[in-house]
């Protein structure tokens, strides 16, 4: 059975909590191949929201490179508000 988290309904939760966008969506690559798509990203004033391409309800199992670079990206700050 495959299983997926939908990004839109947690877009639809996070712009019903009327948050101020510090910034708008924006695609992010992946860490460790650049040119490949990684997913999207936008940024609340106190909180973001990922999401990551090819990933299921698991990221770790479907797609753990991905799922190390977007860690690394976190890390770095990337993703923070």
């Amino acid at each position: 059975m495959f299983k997926k988290v939908l990004p839109e309904g947690s877009q639809y939760c996070m712009y019903g909590m009327n948050l101020t966008v510090t910034s708008a969506f924006q695609t992010w690559y992946d860490f460790y191949e650049p040119d490949q798509f990684g997913g999207y990203f936008v940024k609340f004033k106190g909180i973001a929201l990922a999401t990551v391409h090819g990933a299921g309800h698991e990221i770790a199992y479907y797609s753990p490179q991905r799922a190390y670079g977007f860690f690394q990206y976190v890390l770095g700050g990337k993703f923070w508000p």
